[in-house]
């Protein structure tokens, strides 16, 4: 890109190439940070680091070893350990040997970097598609922590959630509005209407047949009013169901002789009878 290239990752990165990988700043720094564990450079043959202007600076609170094979340099708080199981060659012009000084280490602070917010949407609807309007809403992370919130008119909002946090689930509670209807019920204009003709009360069943048409057309298309018209096998989603009684079975006491699913005994087994109640 022309500007910033950042890559976000919350739980692992892999690159990999069957030849070379190489990266440049050309005029910034190049920085690797390990925020909270170590750092492996593994090579199969040599590593060469090298500073074409400056100098290297290796600094470690608690030591320093370079290991080869028999042999170690080791500095920590001690002092300076040179360890071999073979020659200790040393070459100089000049061997000067001077008291003890004290060196300041002054370690880098690790900077802290964040994990840009997400932005999660939450939309909550009837099944008519119509919102469910100031409903709150509670949002639980997969690290036990919530957040919450309520929806605005149109049954929507856009949380800003921690990068770090994993959402797994999403609660509504009940909407706070007082239900009302969506339309206003119309006042009755044929309520009381006195008619003294058959001329006027023709006038008044065609003027209330045209509001009914009027009333349907603001609530469905043509083609659906024709299917109401016609079709005898229309299914209303009314939801009657919901609101049906449900029946419990009867259960009678044990002393008592009849069953529910007993069969009818008769008094008299003669069919006549039954028939002549009135006779002697």
């Amino acid at each position: 890109t022309q500007n910033n290239y950042i890559v976000h990752a919350l739980n692992k990165m892999s690159m990999f190439a069957i030849q070379d990988v190489k990266w440049v700043a050309a005029q910034g720094k190049f920085s690797i940070h390990v925020q909270s564990n170590g750092m492996q450079i593994l090579a199969q043959q040599k590593i060469q680091i090298s500073s074409v202007d400056g100098q290297i600076v290796i600094t470690a609170p608690n030591g320093i070893s370079i290991k080869s094979r028999n042999s170690e340099i080791k500095l920590d708080d001690a002092g300076i350990g040179l360890i071999t199981s073979h020659v200790l060659e040393h070459q100089s012009g000049q061997h000067v040997f001077k008291t003890g000084s004290i060196i300041s280490l002054d370690s880098p602070a690790m900077p802290v970097y964040g994990l840009s917010p997400k932005e999660l949407e939450l939309k909550y609807l009837y099944d008519d598609l119509k919102p469910v309007k100031q409903t709150p809403y509670k949002l639980l992370f997969t690290d036990g922590t919530s957040q919450e919130g309520v929806l605005d008119a149109n049954g929507y909002a856009k949380v800003s959630v921690p990068g770090d946090k994993i959402q797994s689930k999403v609660y509504y509670g009940f909407s706070e509005i007082d239900a009302t209807p969506d339309k206003e019920k119309l006042n009755n204009s044929f309520k009381d209407k006195k008619v003294m003709s058959i001329t006027e009360a023709e006038q008044l069943i065609e003027q209330y047949n045209q509001q009914e048409i009027d009333a349907l057309l603001d609530e469905y298309f043509p083609d659906e009013i024709e299917e109401m018209i016609e079709a005898n096998d229309i299914e209303y989603e009314d939801h009657i169901a919901d609101y049906e009684e449900q029946f419990v079975k009867q259960h009678n006491h044990s002393d008592e002789a009849l069953n529910d699913d007993a069969e009818e005994i008769l008094l008299n087994s003669d069919p006549i009878s039954r028939l002549n109640l009135g006779d002697e």
